[in-house]
């Protein structure tokens, strides 16, 4: 079984915009003296970085086991997803850049089954060790995938043939007489 889990160095710009954004928030909450529309923006957005503080702990605190019968998210919230189970794999990717050059981005590699999902992204120390197994996974029990999962797992390096994407995502050339 192998064992993955986010690092602190990836996390750590996450608990520096959670911290301060909640002491911004927070602090213009409170520093207004009557009830404005100002205070419920502040209050909604101290809520929504005290929510993003809340997720990047339990990013921190879950360990992600990988076997050849589970994929487990070992801590809070935790899931266990049984690869005889699994629905739906799909790997997307996030640019920060205009141009898709693989700089400035990073995937989201999301495994579902009937009743959970699973979603890693590629800052998780081992990510690349995942793919392999997701691709070898989708290409033995022919997990039907997207047009742009194929094109992210391929441009991660890992080929998946067109055969596993849903025929409504070609269209049909029309018959020529």
């Amino acid at each position: 079984m192998n064992s993955f889990l986010y690092s602190k160095k990836s996390l750590k710009g996450d608990y520096a915009r959670g911290i301060i954004g909640i002491i911004v928030t927070g602090g213009l909450l409170i520093s207004a003296t009557k009830i404005t529309i100002f205070q419920y923006f502040f209050a909604g957005s101290a809520i929504l970085f005290f929510g993003f503080f809340l997720r990047t702990v339990q990013r921190h605190l879950t360990i992600f086991l990988i076997s050849d019968e589970i994929f487990h998210a070992k801590g809070p919230f935790g899931r266990i997803i049984h690869w005889s189970e699994v629905t739906e794999i799909r790997l997307r990717y996030f640019s920060t850049r205009r141009e898709r050059n693989g700089n400035g981005g990073w995937f989201e590699l999301t495994i579902k089954d009937s009743s959970s999902s699973i979603s890693i992204d590629s800052s998780l120390t081992g990510f690349d060790d995942i793919l392999p197994i997701c691709a070898k996974f989708i290409k033995e029990n022919k997990i039907i995938v997207t047009e742009t999962t194929i094109e992210n797992f391929s441009s991660a390096g890992f080929t998946l043939d067109r055969d596993f994407a849903p025929a409504a995502e070609f269209p049909k050339k029309p018959n020529s007489l």
